[in-house]
This record gives structure tokens, sequence and C-alpha cells, in this order.
């Protein structure tokens, strides 16, 4: 079994991220947020993984949050 690097042994349950809420799409994050909107699934599971690099490099919710929705050149321009 594979552990992130901040999760011990345990009992975790992965579910689907991304979700559609009046016909946009949101990612959820492991806070409990919702972000978005997105106009596709495509798009919504691309700012994921922007916000997943921008946690993973600065740890910094609200800048990997603009990265996220405002794509990846957020995290030089909103520090």
């Amino acid at each position: 079994m594979e552990f992130r690097d901040d999760e011990g042994e345990g009992t975790y349950f992965r579910s689907e991220r991304t979700t559609v809420i009046d016909g946009k799409y949101f990612f959820a994050t492991r806070e409990g947020d919702e972000i978005g909107p997105f106009g596709s699934k495509s798009e919504a599971e691309h700012a994921l993984l922007r916000f997943i690099e921008a946690m993973k490099e600065h740890d910094n919710y609200k800048l990997a949050t603009s990265a996220a929705l405002h794509g990846a050149w957020a995290t030089n321009n909103f520090r």
C-alpha cells in the first residue's frame, strides 16, 4: 500500500476530487473547500494539478488556490 508523504499507516478513503455543481466543475481540497468553477472536467483536473504543485512548492493555501484559478503564472504574480 502506498502512503502520501504526510500520512502514516491507517485507513484512508480516496474519492473523486472533481464534482459538478449546476453544470460547472469544481475540485475538492483536503481542507474541505470546493475550488472553481471551471468550464470542463479537464480544466478542473489541470487546476487541481496546479494547486497540488503549488502546495508542494510553497506550502501556501492562498497562493495554491490562486494558481489553480488563474493559471500557473499566478504562482509568480500573486506572492
